[in-house]
Parts: C-alpha cells; structure tokens; sequence
C-alpha cells in the first residue's frame, strides 16, 4: 500500500471520530458555560494523540509532520463545522445561567 492511500485512510479514520469525540467532550463539560474552547481542546487533544499512535505502523512513521499538520488543521476545521450544525440543528445548547 503507497504512502499517500495510508495517510488518507488515517485521515478518514481520524475525521470519522470527530463526532464521537465532541460528543464526548460535550458530556465531560457541556454543563459548565462558555467551556467550548475546553471541549475543542480536547477534541483536538485526542487527534494528536491518535495520529501520533496511528502514525507507527509497522514502528515506522507513515505520515510526515507536514501531512500531520494538514490533518489537524482539517480535524480543527471539521470540528467547528460539526459544532455548527448540531447548535443549528438544536441538537447542543449552551446551559442556562445560574438563577440569581
């Protein structure tokens, strides 16, 4: 398998997750207010974390840190796409503010 059918696959894989992990980040901190830059940090977190496992195949790197930055740069992008939309959708709302 060529190097660049590899590192699109681990970045299909990495894009795939995206959801499951805001969902998760959302549960960890959706409660406390104005917490979204903890959650993408996170998120974010996460995917350079599973790239960097990922990134070992066969014990060997795959993917070089220009190809790493792109995916990341990406999951960032995707992330705040998928924010949007499910805030549009009605789907994450932020918490109500504490009653006085």
């Amino acid at each position: 398998m060529g190097t660049a059918l590899l590192a699109l696959q681990i970045a299909s894989y990495v894009f795939s997750m995206l959801p499951q992990l805001i969902q998760a980040a959302e549960l960890a901190f959706g409660h406390v207010r104005g917490s979204g830059a903890a959650k993408k940090q996170v998120v974010m977190d996460s995917v350079r974390v599973g790239l960097e496992v990922a990134n070992q195949v066969n014990g060997k790197p795959v993917l070089d840190e220009k190809m790493q930055a792109v995916i990341i740069d990406t999951a960032g992008g995707l992330v705040d796409t998928v924010v949007s939309v499910a805030k549009a959708a009605g789907l994450m709302r932020a918490p109500e503010a504490p009653a006085p």
